[in-house]
C-alpha cells in the first residue's frame, strides 16, 4: 500500500482484467502454472509493456511438468519475433524492445 505505482490484481484470468485501468507496465511477473491463463495475461498486457520493460516467467523451463507453458511461450515469442532468455532457475526473461 505504500507504493502507489504497484498494483496486485487478484481473481480469475481473464475475467479479472475487465476493470483494470493500467496504461503502462515496466515489470510484469507471470506465475499461474496454466498455459491458457498465461497467454491471456500476456495478450492483455503486451501493448501496455513499455520499451525495455521486463517480463518474468516463473516456470518457463523448469521441467517437463511445465512443457505446455514453455511451448505456449515459445509460440508467442515467435509470433512477436522476440527471444526468451532461460535463466538457471528455470524462469524465462523477456525484455521488450
Amino acid at each position: 500500500s505504500k507504493y502507489s505505482n504497484v498494483k496486485i490484481i487478484k481473481g480469475i484470468i481473464p475475467e479479472s482484467f475487465k476493470n483494470i485501468s493500467i496504461n503502462k507496465v515496466s515489470y510484469l511477473s507471470i506465475d499461474t502454472n496454466n498455459a491458457f491463463a498465461e497467454m491471456e495475461t500476456i495478450k492483455f498486457f503486451w501493448d501496455k509493456i513499455v520499451s525495455h520493460g521486463v517480463i518474468l516467467l516463473d516456470d518457463y523451463a523448469y521441467g517437463e511438468e511445465f512443457i505446455e507453458l514453455k511451448r505456449s511461450w515459445d509460440k508467442f515469442a515467435k509470433s512477436k519475433d522476440i527471444d526468451i532468455l532461460t535463466l538457471p532457475t528455470g524462469q524465462g526473461l523477456i525484455i521488450k524492445n
